[in-house]
Protein backbone atom coordinates (compact mmCIF):
# COMPACT_ATOMS: atom_id res chain seq x y z
CA UNK A 1 0.00 0.00 0.00
CA UNK A 2 2.73 2.18 0.71
CA UNK A 3 4.30 1.79 -2.36
CA UNK A 4 1.28 2.10 -4.03
CA UNK A 5 0.52 5.31 -2.56
CA UNK A 6 4.05 6.74 -3.32
CA UNK A 7 3.28 5.97 -6.95
CA UNK A 8 -0.04 7.92 -6.88
CA UNK A 9 1.75 11.11 -4.94
CA UNK A 10 4.37 10.86 -7.78
CA UNK A 11 2.28 10.73 -10.41
CA UNK A 12 0.28 14.29 -8.92
CA UNK A 13 3.47 15.81 -9.10
CA UNK A 14 4.00 14.94 -12.41
CA UNK A 15 0.51 16.28 -13.22
CA UNK A 16 0.93 19.35 -11.26
CA UNK A 17 4.34 19.71 -12.93
CA UNK A 18 2.78 19.54 -16.94
CA UNK A 19 -0.43 21.50 -15.66
CA UNK A 20 2.28 24.98 -14.60
CA UNK A 21 1.59 27.52 -16.60
CA UNK A 22 5.70 28.20 -16.82
CA UNK A 23 5.94 24.63 -18.33
CA UNK A 24 3.13 24.63 -20.83
CA UNK A 25 4.35 28.49 -22.01
CA UNK A 26 8.18 27.29 -22.27
CA UNK A 27 6.90 23.82 -24.31
CA UNK A 28 5.07 26.12 -26.61
CA UNK A 29 7.43 28.74 -26.78
CA UNK A 30 10.33 26.22 -27.92
CA UNK A 31 8.42 24.16 -30.06
CA UNK A 32 7.68 26.91 -31.94
CA UNK A 33 11.31 28.41 -31.92
CA UNK A 34 12.57 25.03 -32.64
CA UNK A 35 10.37 24.85 -35.48
CA UNK A 36 11.58 28.01 -37.03
CA UNK A 37 15.25 27.49 -36.20
CA UNK A 38 14.78 24.10 -37.90
CA UNK A 39 12.97 25.60 -40.85
CA UNK A 40 16.41 28.33 -41.31
CA UNK A 41 18.43 25.55 -40.48
CA UNK A 42 17.30 23.04 -43.13
CA UNK A 43 17.32 25.96 -45.51
CA UNK A 44 20.11 27.67 -44.95
CA UNK A 45 21.95 23.60 -45.64
CA UNK A 46 19.68 23.60 -49.01
CA UNK A 47 21.33 26.60 -50.62
CA UNK A 48 25.22 25.97 -49.07
CA UNK A 49 24.04 22.39 -50.90
CA UNK A 50 23.25 23.35 -54.01
CA UNK A 51 25.85 25.56 -53.82
CA UNK A 52 28.37 23.45 -53.55
CA UNK A 53 27.47 20.96 -55.97
CA UNK A 54 26.62 23.76 -58.68
CA UNK A 55 30.00 25.36 -57.88
CA UNK A 56 31.94 22.02 -58.67
CA UNK A 57 29.25 21.01 -61.64
CA UNK A 58 29.99 24.32 -63.45
CA UNK A 59 33.88 24.26 -62.39
CA UNK A 60 33.47 21.19 -64.39
CA UNK A 61 31.48 21.92 -67.40
CA UNK A 62 33.69 24.71 -68.27
CA UNK A 63 36.80 23.24 -67.78
CA UNK A 64 35.20 20.45 -70.54
CA UNK A 65 34.26 23.26 -72.70
CA UNK A 66 37.49 24.70 -72.89
CA UNK A 67 39.35 21.19 -73.42
CA UNK A 68 36.79 20.97 -76.39
CA UNK A 69 37.59 24.23 -77.77
CA UNK A 70 41.23 23.86 -77.78
CA UNK A 71 41.51 20.22 -79.19
CA UNK A 72 38.47 21.52 -82.59
CA UNK A 73 41.36 24.16 -83.32
CA UNK A 74 44.10 21.05 -83.42
CA UNK A 75 43.24 17.54 -82.83
CA UNK A 76 46.37 15.42 -82.67
CA UNK A 77 48.38 13.46 -80.59
CA UNK A 78 50.79 16.27 -78.98
CA UNK A 79 47.59 18.47 -78.30
CA UNK A 80 45.90 15.19 -76.35
CA UNK A 81 49.14 14.97 -74.58
CA UNK A 82 49.31 18.18 -73.47
CA UNK A 83 45.54 18.16 -72.14
CA UNK A 84 46.06 15.19 -70.02
CA UNK A 85 49.20 16.51 -68.36
CA UNK A 86 47.33 19.51 -67.25
CA UNK A 87 44.54 17.16 -65.20
CA UNK A 88 47.80 15.11 -63.85
CA UNK A 89 47.30 16.70 -60.83
CA UNK A 90 44.11 18.19 -60.84
CA UNK A 91 41.58 16.51 -58.68
CA UNK A 92 39.56 15.82 -62.05
CA UNK A 93 40.09 12.55 -64.52
CA UNK A 94 40.11 13.42 -68.49
CA UNK A 95 39.55 10.94 -70.98
CA UNK A 96 39.68 11.37 -74.81
CA UNK A 97 37.91 9.41 -77.70
CA UNK A 98 38.36 9.58 -81.33
CA UNK A 99 35.75 9.57 -83.90
CA UNK A 100 35.31 5.69 -83.78
CA UNK A 101 35.07 6.13 -80.05
CA UNK A 102 38.58 4.68 -79.02
CA UNK A 103 40.71 6.16 -76.27
CA UNK A 104 43.24 8.19 -77.07
CA UNK A 105 44.56 9.71 -74.05
CA UNK A 106 43.42 9.64 -70.31
CA UNK A 107 44.68 11.01 -66.92
CA UNK A 108 45.07 7.98 -65.29
CA UNK A 109 43.36 4.36 -66.18
CA UNK A 110 39.76 4.00 -67.09
CA UNK A 111 37.79 2.28 -64.10
CA UNK A 112 35.26 0.26 -64.68
CA UNK A 113 32.49 2.70 -63.65
CA UNK A 114 34.18 4.94 -65.76
CA UNK A 115 33.62 2.97 -68.55
CA UNK A 116 30.24 2.26 -67.55
CA UNK A 117 29.57 6.75 -67.76
CA UNK A 118 31.11 6.90 -71.05
CA UNK A 119 28.93 4.14 -72.67
CA UNK A 120 26.19 5.64 -71.59
CA UNK A 121 27.47 8.98 -73.05
CA UNK A 122 29.06 7.77 -76.06
CA UNK A 123 26.40 7.35 -78.41
CA UNK A 124 24.27 10.02 -76.92
CA UNK A 125 23.47 12.25 -80.70
CA UNK A 126 24.69 15.74 -79.42
CA UNK A 127 26.97 18.29 -79.99
CA UNK A 128 25.88 20.16 -76.75
CA UNK A 129 27.92 19.64 -73.27
CA UNK A 130 26.09 16.42 -71.42
CA UNK A 131 26.29 15.79 -67.52
CA UNK A 132 25.60 12.90 -66.02
CA UNK A 133 25.72 11.55 -62.56
CA UNK A 134 23.54 10.46 -59.30
CA UNK A 135 25.87 11.97 -56.61
CA UNK A 136 25.26 9.56 -54.06
CA UNK A 137 24.98 6.42 -56.51
CA UNK A 138 27.90 6.79 -58.39
CA UNK A 139 31.51 7.65 -57.85
CA UNK A 140 31.96 10.42 -60.42
CA UNK A 141 30.06 13.61 -61.96
CA UNK A 142 30.64 12.98 -65.37
CA UNK A 143 30.93 16.03 -68.23
CA UNK A 144 31.30 15.05 -71.74
CA UNK A 145 31.52 17.51 -74.61
CA UNK A 146 31.92 16.52 -78.33
CA UNK A 147 35.68 17.81 -80.30
CA UNK A 148 34.17 19.47 -83.78
CA UNK A 149 35.06 21.36 -86.71
CA UNK A 150 32.99 22.74 -89.48
CA UNK A 151 29.86 20.83 -88.10
CA UNK A 152 32.41 17.22 -88.38
CA UNK A 153 33.04 15.60 -85.05
CA UNK A 154 36.58 14.61 -84.41
CA UNK A 155 35.73 12.97 -80.94
CA UNK A 156 35.15 13.53 -77.19
CA UNK A 157 36.02 14.99 -74.47
CA UNK A 158 35.47 13.03 -70.73
CA UNK A 159 36.06 15.23 -67.56
CA UNK A 160 35.44 12.96 -64.17
CA UNK A 161 35.07 14.69 -60.89
CA UNK A 162 35.09 12.08 -57.75
CA UNK A 163 31.93 12.51 -55.54
CA UNK A 164 33.09 11.06 -52.87
CA UNK A 165 35.02 14.40 -51.45
CA UNK A 166 32.08 16.20 -52.17
CA UNK A 167 29.92 13.80 -50.12
CA UNK A 168 32.36 14.32 -47.31
CA UNK A 169 32.27 18.01 -47.45
CA UNK A 170 28.55 18.50 -47.75
CA UNK A 171 28.24 15.68 -44.44
CA UNK A 172 30.82 17.64 -42.69
CA UNK A 173 28.75 20.75 -43.46
CA UNK A 174 25.49 18.40 -42.37
CA UNK A 175 27.50 17.83 -38.84
CA UNK A 176 28.23 21.57 -37.99
CA UNK A 177 24.30 22.13 -38.73
CA UNK A 178 23.22 19.44 -36.50
CA UNK A 179 25.82 20.73 -33.88
CA UNK A 180 24.73 23.87 -34.51
CA UNK A 181 20.95 23.26 -34.16
CA UNK A 182 21.45 21.51 -31.16
CA UNK A 183 23.58 24.00 -29.14
CA UNK A 184 21.28 26.91 -30.27
CA UNK A 185 18.07 24.43 -28.79
CA UNK A 186 19.94 24.00 -25.67
CA UNK A 187 20.93 28.28 -25.61
CA UNK A 188 16.90 28.54 -26.76
CA UNK A 189 15.59 25.80 -23.82
CA UNK A 190 17.57 27.94 -21.23
CA UNK A 191 16.53 31.32 -22.35
CA UNK A 192 12.68 30.15 -22.74
CA UNK A 193 12.68 28.39 -19.17
CA UNK A 194 14.18 31.87 -18.29
CA UNK A 195 11.73 34.08 -19.52
CA UNK A 196 9.00 31.43 -18.89
CA UNK A 197 9.96 31.81 -14.76
CA UNK A 198 10.47 35.55 -15.23
CA UNK A 199 7.06 36.10 -16.62
CA UNK A 200 5.13 33.55 -14.47
CA UNK A 201 7.04 34.86 -10.90
CA UNK A 202 4.68 37.46 -10.53
CA UNK A 203 1.70 35.53 -11.35
CA UNK A 204 2.81 32.82 -9.00
CA UNK A 205 3.68 35.85 -6.05
CA UNK A 206 -0.13 36.98 -6.47
CA UNK A 207 -1.43 33.39 -6.58
CA UNK A 208 -0.24 33.48 -2.90
CA UNK A 209 -1.35 36.87 -2.19
CA UNK A 210 -4.98 35.37 -3.15
CA UNK A 211 -4.70 32.86 -1.03
CA UNK A 212 -3.58 34.90 1.51
CA UNK A 213 -6.44 36.94 0.88
CA UNK A 214 -8.67 34.09 1.03
CA UNK A 215 -7.27 33.40 4.58
CA UNK A 216 -8.50 36.37 5.77
CA UNK A 217 -4.74 38.34 5.43
CA UNK A 218 -6.16 41.61 3.43
CA UNK A 219 -3.96 44.47 4.97
CA UNK A 220 -1.05 43.23 2.36
CA UNK A 221 0.71 44.64 -0.54
CA UNK A 222 2.14 43.07 -3.33
CA UNK A 223 6.17 43.61 -5.14
CA UNK A 224 4.79 43.49 -8.28
CA UNK A 225 5.63 47.27 -9.51
CA UNK A 226 5.87 46.72 -13.51
CA UNK A 227 3.40 49.17 -16.08
CA UNK A 228 2.17 46.59 -18.17
CA UNK A 229 -1.05 43.96 -16.97
CA UNK A 230 0.24 42.07 -14.59
CA UNK A 231 1.13 45.13 -12.89
CA UNK A 232 -2.47 46.50 -13.21
CA UNK A 233 -3.53 42.95 -12.25
CA UNK A 234 -1.77 43.22 -8.85
CA UNK A 235 -2.38 46.55 -8.10
CA UNK A 236 -6.08 45.68 -8.85
CA UNK A 237 -5.81 42.75 -6.12
CA UNK A 238 -3.92 45.43 -3.88
CA UNK A 239 -7.20 47.51 -3.89
CA UNK A 240 -9.62 44.88 -3.77
CA UNK A 241 -7.43 43.28 -1.00
CA UNK A 242 -7.77 47.26 0.65
CA UNK A 243 -11.46 47.05 0.30
CA UNK A 244 -12.30 44.08 1.77
CA UNK A 245 -10.41 45.59 4.47
CA UNK A 246 -12.13 48.45 4.76
CA UNK A 247 -15.82 46.82 4.65
CA UNK A 248 -14.71 43.95 7.36
CA UNK A 249 -13.38 46.52 9.25
CA UNK A 250 -17.31 48.18 8.67
CA UNK A 251 -18.75 45.23 9.38
CA UNK A 252 -17.06 44.51 12.42
CA UNK A 253 -18.03 47.94 13.66
CA UNK A 254 -21.77 47.60 12.43
CA UNK A 255 -22.30 44.40 14.14
CA UNK A 256 -21.00 45.92 17.03
CA UNK A 257 -23.09 48.67 16.40
CA UNK A 258 -26.19 46.93 16.08
CA UNK A 259 -25.43 44.67 19.17
CA UNK A 260 -25.20 47.85 21.10
CA UNK A 261 -28.24 49.50 19.62
CA UNK A 262 -30.38 46.14 20.50
CA UNK A 263 -29.46 45.74 23.64
CA UNK A 264 -29.44 49.21 24.89
CA UNK A 265 -33.66 49.69 23.70
CA UNK A 266 -33.81 46.13 25.00
CA UNK A 267 -32.65 46.87 28.42
CA UNK A 268 -34.69 49.65 28.66
CA UNK A 269 -37.72 47.84 27.86
CA UNK A 270 -37.20 45.10 30.05
CA UNK A 271 -37.14 47.74 32.65
CA UNK A 272 -39.33 49.89 32.31
CA UNK A 273 -41.75 47.31 31.55
CA UNK A 274 -40.91 46.41 35.23
CA UNK A 275 -41.60 49.58 36.12
CA UNK A 276 -45.13 49.85 34.64
CA UNK A 277 -46.26 46.77 35.91
CA UNK A 278 -46.04 47.40 39.94
CA UNK A 279 -48.49 48.32 41.53
CA UNK A 280 -47.62 51.45 43.67
CA UNK A 281 -46.65 53.53 40.59
CA UNK A 282 -48.69 56.48 39.91
CA UNK A 283 -50.77 56.55 36.31
CA UNK A 284 -48.96 59.22 35.44
CA UNK A 285 -44.97 57.37 36.36
CA UNK A 286 -46.80 54.18 34.21
CA UNK A 287 -47.59 56.68 31.11
CA UNK A 288 -44.13 58.00 30.87
CA UNK A 289 -42.51 54.63 30.81
CA UNK A 290 -44.80 53.22 28.40
CA UNK A 291 -43.86 55.94 26.66
CA UNK A 292 -40.21 55.32 26.72
CA UNK A 293 -41.02 51.99 25.84
CA UNK A 294 -43.07 52.80 22.55
CA UNK A 295 -40.12 54.88 21.69
CA UNK A 296 -37.40 52.05 22.03
CA UNK A 297 -39.75 49.95 20.16
CA UNK A 298 -39.67 52.26 17.09
CA UNK A 299 -36.12 52.48 17.51
CA UNK A 300 -36.54 49.03 17.16
CA UNK A 301 -38.40 49.04 14.44
CA UNK A 302 -36.74 51.29 12.22
CA UNK A 303 -33.02 49.15 12.61
CA UNK A 304 -35.11 46.28 11.49
CA UNK A 305 -36.48 47.96 8.42
CA UNK A 306 -32.74 49.33 7.27
CA UNK A 307 -31.75 45.46 7.75
CA UNK A 308 -34.43 44.45 5.85
CA UNK A 309 -33.93 47.07 3.19
CA UNK A 310 -30.17 46.40 3.17
CA UNK A 311 -30.65 42.48 2.96
CA UNK A 312 -33.03 43.06 -0.27
CA UNK A 313 -30.43 45.33 -1.86
CA UNK A 314 -27.74 42.90 -1.59
CA UNK A 315 -30.11 40.17 -3.29
CA UNK A 316 -31.51 42.51 -6.11
CA UNK A 317 -34.93 42.04 -5.05
CA UNK A 318 -35.23 45.96 -3.44
CA UNK A 319 -37.61 47.49 -6.60
CA UNK A 320 -39.03 50.64 -7.61
CA UNK A 321 -42.39 51.49 -8.91
CA UNK A 322 -41.92 54.70 -11.36
CA UNK A 323 -45.44 56.65 -11.87
CA UNK A 324 -45.52 60.22 -13.05
CA UNK A 325 -44.58 62.42 -9.70
CA UNK A 326 -45.43 66.28 -9.48
CA UNK A 327 -41.72 67.23 -7.90
CA UNK A 328 -43.43 70.29 -5.96
CA UNK A 329 -45.88 68.43 -4.40
CA UNK A 330 -43.34 65.82 -2.81
CA UNK A 331 -41.01 68.34 -1.30
CA UNK A 332 -43.94 69.93 0.15
CA UNK A 333 -44.93 66.93 2.01
CA UNK A 334 -41.17 66.15 3.17
CA UNK A 335 -41.14 69.15 4.20
CA UNK A 336 -44.56 68.93 6.12
CA UNK A 337 -43.58 65.93 7.71
CA UNK A 338 -40.14 67.53 9.52
CA UNK A 339 -41.70 70.50 10.23
CA UNK A 340 -42.37 69.98 14.08
CA UNK A 341 -39.01 68.10 14.33
CA UNK A 342 -37.19 71.63 12.63
CA UNK A 343 -39.32 73.75 15.43
CA UNK A 344 -37.52 71.75 17.98
CA UNK A 345 -34.36 73.40 17.29
CA UNK A 346 -35.75 76.56 16.19
CA UNK A 347 -34.55 75.44 12.49
CA UNK A 348 -35.39 76.94 9.04
CA UNK A 349 -36.38 74.78 5.96
CA UNK A 350 -35.72 77.13 2.83
CA UNK A 351 -37.08 75.74 -0.32
CA UNK A 352 -35.55 77.09 -3.35
CA UNK A 353 -36.20 77.11 -7.58
CA UNK A 354 -39.05 75.90 -9.35
CA UNK A 355 -40.51 72.07 -8.66
CA UNK A 356 -43.42 72.63 -10.45
CA UNK A 357 -43.16 69.70 -12.75
CA UNK A 358 -43.55 65.99 -13.30
CA UNK A 359 -40.98 63.46 -13.53
CA UNK A 360 -41.42 59.49 -13.70
CA UNK A 361 -40.45 58.40 -10.08
CA UNK A 362 -40.51 56.45 -7.43
CA UNK A 363 -42.57 59.08 -5.00
CA UNK A 364 -42.27 56.39 -1.73
CA UNK A 365 -38.61 55.99 -2.38
CA UNK A 366 -37.58 59.52 -3.25
CA UNK A 367 -39.33 60.86 -0.30
CA UNK A 368 -37.88 58.07 1.75
CA UNK A 369 -34.45 59.95 0.15
CA UNK A 370 -35.30 63.52 0.83
CA UNK A 371 -36.33 62.50 4.22
CA UNK A 372 -33.54 61.02 5.73
CA UNK A 373 -31.19 63.52 4.02
CA UNK A 374 -32.91 66.12 5.47
CA UNK A 375 -33.23 64.23 8.76
CA UNK A 376 -29.01 64.12 8.68
CA UNK A 377 -29.22 67.79 8.18
CA UNK A 378 -31.17 68.50 10.92
CA UNK A 379 -29.41 65.74 13.68
CA UNK A 380 -25.92 67.65 12.89
CA UNK A 381 -27.11 71.11 12.22
CA UNK A 382 -26.65 73.76 15.13
CA UNK A 383 -30.45 75.58 16.78
CA UNK A 384 -31.29 78.01 14.48
CA UNK A 385 -29.53 77.51 11.56
CA UNK A 386 -31.01 77.16 8.01
CA UNK A 387 -31.54 73.96 6.13
CA UNK A 388 -31.85 74.49 1.73
CA UNK A 389 -33.47 72.86 -0.25
CA UNK A 390 -33.11 73.88 -4.26
CA UNK A 391 -34.16 72.37 -7.15
CA UNK A 392 -32.78 72.86 -10.85
CA UNK A 393 -34.66 71.79 -13.45
CA UNK A 394 -32.42 70.74 -16.59
CA UNK A 395 -32.90 69.66 -20.44
CA UNK A 396 -32.32 65.95 -20.02
CA UNK A 397 -32.44 65.65 -15.67
CA UNK A 398 -32.61 67.86 -12.82
CA UNK A 399 -31.09 68.44 -9.66
CA UNK A 400 -31.86 68.58 -6.03
CA UNK A 401 -29.30 69.68 -3.80
CA UNK A 402 -29.69 69.79 0.24
CA UNK A 403 -27.26 72.20 2.38
CA UNK A 404 -26.66 72.55 6.47
CA UNK A 405 -25.15 74.52 8.40
CA UNK A 406 -23.23 71.92 10.29
CA UNK A 407 -20.04 70.92 11.37
CA UNK A 408 -19.12 68.98 7.88
CA UNK A 409 -17.14 66.10 7.09
CA UNK A 410 -13.32 65.48 7.11
CA UNK A 411 -11.93 64.71 3.90
CA UNK A 412 -10.83 61.46 4.85
CA UNK A 413 -14.38 59.89 5.40
CA UNK A 414 -16.02 62.01 2.77
CA UNK A 415 -15.33 59.52 0.25
CA UNK A 416 -16.76 56.77 2.09
CA UNK A 417 -20.16 58.14 3.55
CA UNK A 418 -22.07 56.26 1.17
CA UNK A 419 -20.51 52.79 1.74
CA UNK A 420 -22.54 50.44 3.68
CA UNK A 421 -21.79 50.06 7.03
CA UNK A 422 -19.63 53.20 7.23
CA UNK A 423 -20.01 56.03 10.17
CA UNK A 424 -18.28 59.17 10.30
CA UNK A 425 -17.60 58.94 14.06
CA UNK A 426 -18.24 55.74 15.54
CA UNK A 427 -18.61 57.05 18.82
CA UNK A 428 -21.75 59.24 18.25
CA UNK A 429 -24.08 59.37 20.84
CA UNK A 430 -27.82 57.52 20.48
CA UNK A 431 -29.49 60.71 19.94
CA UNK A 432 -27.08 61.63 16.87
CA UNK A 433 -25.56 57.96 15.54
CA UNK A 434 -26.90 56.22 13.34
CA UNK A 435 -26.30 52.30 11.68
CA UNK A 436 -24.28 53.49 8.92
CA UNK A 437 -26.87 52.38 6.73
CA UNK A 438 -29.23 55.54 5.81
CA UNK A 439 -26.96 56.64 3.31
CA UNK A 440 -25.81 53.88 1.68
CA UNK A 441 -29.56 52.82 1.10
CA UNK A 442 -30.12 56.54 -0.57
CA UNK A 443 -27.72 56.09 -2.68
CA UNK A 444 -28.78 52.38 -4.00
CA UNK A 445 -32.75 54.32 -4.70
CA UNK A 446 -30.93 57.11 -6.55
CA UNK A 447 -28.90 54.49 -8.61
CA UNK A 448 -32.34 52.33 -9.36
CA UNK A 449 -33.64 55.52 -10.99
CA UNK A 450 -30.73 55.86 -12.96
CA UNK A 451 -29.34 59.01 -11.33
CA UNK A 452 -25.93 60.52 -9.45
CA UNK A 453 -25.75 61.49 -5.80
CA UNK A 454 -22.36 63.14 -4.54
CA UNK A 455 -21.20 64.75 -1.85
CA UNK A 456 -19.36 68.50 -1.44
CA UNK A 457 -18.44 69.04 2.60
CA UNK A 458 -16.08 71.71 4.61
CA UNK A 459 -15.53 71.35 7.88
CA UNK A 460 -17.01 74.00 10.28
CA UNK A 461 -19.01 75.08 7.48
CA UNK A 462 -21.77 72.32 6.56
CA UNK A 463 -22.36 70.04 3.75
CA UNK A 464 -23.61 69.81 0.83
CA UNK A 465 -25.44 66.29 -0.76
CA UNK A 466 -26.56 66.82 -4.47
CA UNK A 467 -28.89 64.35 -6.85
CA UNK A 468 -29.05 64.28 -10.11
CA UNK A 469 -32.17 62.23 -11.97
CA UNK A 470 -33.77 62.05 -14.91
CA UNK A 471 -37.20 62.63 -16.21
CA UNK A 472 -37.70 58.88 -17.23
Amino acid sequence: MGKLRNLFVKNDKTHRFRDKISVKISFLYLILILLIELWLFVGFYLFIFNSVINNQVNSLVNRGENFSSVLSMEFDTNMVKHAIMLEKNSSQEIVIQNENHDIVGSSNAVTAQMQTHIKSLENVNTSQKVLHYQLFKDDYIVSMNRIEEDGKIWGTVYLFLETKPIRQTLLQIGLIFLLLLFLTFILTAILTYYLSRKITKPLLELKDTTEKIANGALDLTTDIHSQDEIGDLAHAIENMASRLNQLQKQRNEFLSAVAHELRTPLTLIKGYADFASRKNVSESQRSEYLSIIKEEIERLTKLVENLMTLARLEENEFTISKKETNLAELIQQVATDITLLLKDKQMLLNIQGNANFSAQIDPVRIQQVLTNLLMNAYKYSPEKSTITLSVRANKADFSIVIRDEGPGISEENLPHIFDRFYRVDSSRTRKTGGFGLGLSIVKDIISLHGGQISAESIENQGTKIKIILPYH
